[in-house]
């Protein structure tokens, strides 16, 4: 049997069979889409399929980023996810994707220096908003989570917790991940980097004291209140910069 190693950096990874060597780029050049008509195109399908399937929603919390090897050929491969706690809490939404997939056929090659190439690329499988959406996505109705005093109110409060157990004037750096529970709760805190276990636990007692407090108000698609995530970096001199991780048929969120 041929010996199977795999070279990897951060843009692609070199698979060899013996002789023969298959190079896969793990993602897409700036700019070009993996689906045509992009990812509008790619959810609007995706709905489109739910309504013929009769696929029934997963529970608000469940989201899955499906990886898939996008071949030279335009054929696709899935591709094993090692992350195994991921994949146990997600397991509604990963089976839901794998039914998706085999009716989304308009995969698009990548391409470098005007050659396809094998590349793969991440489909967001969120059932819960897919089943909610309407069924022209387009037309979606959405709104963010609310904090009740504000997000300019929101990232001081944090600030402030953070700062009083920082010691030493180091340059440091920690990413603060949250969700924003369909009922206004911050769930899933979690806090990782550089800064040491005082400035966490700080910010761990902020967010339980928020929570006590009720000032979150969940966001919506049409009315129905999700599950929304966010990423929030935060670096020695305490300066946040706040994205969204993507939510399926909204603007990107990741």
């Amino acid at each position: 049997m041929s010996k199977i190693f795999t070279l990897c950096s951060v843009f692609l990874c070199v698979l060899a069979f013996g002789q023969n060597q298959l190079v896969i780029y793990e993602s897409y050049p700036v700019g070009q889409d993996f689906y045509v008509g992009g990812r509008k195109a790619l959810h609007q399908e995706m709905k489109d399929i739910s309504l013929t399937l009769g696929l029934q929603p997963c529970p608000v919390d469940q989201t899955y980023k499906l990886p898939i090897l996008v071949e030279s050929s335009g054929s696709i491969k899935l591709v094993k996810d090692e992350d195994s706690l991921n994949l146990s809490n997600n397991k509604c939404a990963v089976e839901y994707g794998k039914k998706l997939l085999p009716h989304l056929r308009r995969w698009l090659a990548a391409r470098v220096d005007g050659q396809p190439v094998n590349a793969i690329a991440e489909i967001t499988v969120n059932p819960y908003i897919i089943y909610h959406s309407k069924p022209i996505i387009a037309q979606n109705v959405y709104k963010e989570p609310h904090f009740k005093l504000g997000m300019h109110e929101f990232r001081l409060y944090m600030l402030e917790a953070l700062k009083k157990p920082v010691k030493e004037n180091e340059n440091q750096y920690m990413v603060m991940t949250f969700a924003v529970s369909d009922t206004g709760i911050m769930e899933r805190v979690e806090f990782t980097g550089s800064f040491d276990q005082n400035v966490i636990k700080a910010g761990y007692d902020a967010v339980e004291k928020l929570n006590r407090r009720k000032l979150w108000k969940p966001g919506t698609v049409n009315g129905f209140p999700i599950y929304q995530w966010f990423r929030m970096p935060v670096r020695q001199e305490f300066s946040f910069e706040e994205s969204k991780k993507e939510n399926f048929g909204f603007p990107p969120r990741p």
